[in-house]
């Protein structure tokens, strides 16, 4: 399920109930940069650098996609001997240079118990991808079906670390 972040970035956030299957990364035709379009088609090479839970990459990076023209999606799989619980945290670039880089996040082993857990989380998603959101006063705002209550909020930042409405590298949630 697709979550916001902003126009240049994506997250992706995958969960994978059984260790004992291979962590399958699926990315999205990539952006152009220039027409805010999608970069349909295959002929690109893209490569990934994979950083496990902990935060170390993953041996033999960068790692090759490979593209699918059935789903139109860049696919890559890590083995399960390479298991580690937790998330994995993805960032893809294509060739052309014309397409904006990816960032994805894969949740591998968790189990989810409650029938509860998974409805509130599916509530809140939903919220996020289908609600009005707003950029003021370098926050995004994300708003209640009534337009004026606000559901989320988070600080949006540039590259270089400073407040920002425009050109958002990062958004941190608000306290």
């Amino acid at each position: 399920m697709p979550l916001f972040l902003n126009s240049e970035e994506e997250m992706i956030a995958k969960t994978q109930f059984q260790s004992t299957e291979a962590l399958a990364i699926r990315l999205r035709p990539f952006i152009d940069k220039t027409t805010g379009e999608f970069i349909v088609g295959g002929s690109d090479t893209v490569t990934l650098e994979i950083r496990r839970p902990n935060g170390t990459a993953l041996p033999g990076g960068p790692h090759e996609a490979t593209y699918d023209a059935n789903v139109d999606m860049w696919t890559f799989d890590i083995a399960t001997g390479s298991y580690v619980q937790g998330e994995w945290r993805v960032k893809a670039e294509s060739d052309d240079a014309d397409a904006l880089p990816q960032w994805a996040s894969y949740r591998w082993g968790d189990y989810v118990e409650d029938i509860a857990t998974i409805k509130s989380d599916v509530a809140i998603s939903r919220k996020v991808d289908t609600y009005e959101w707003k950029i003021e006063d370098n926050q995004l705002l994300l708003m209640e079906p009534d337009g004026t209550t606000i559901f989320k909020a988070f600080n949006l930042f540039d590259a270089l670390g400073d407040p920002t409405s425009t050109r958002v590298f990062r958004r941190v949630p608000v306290p």
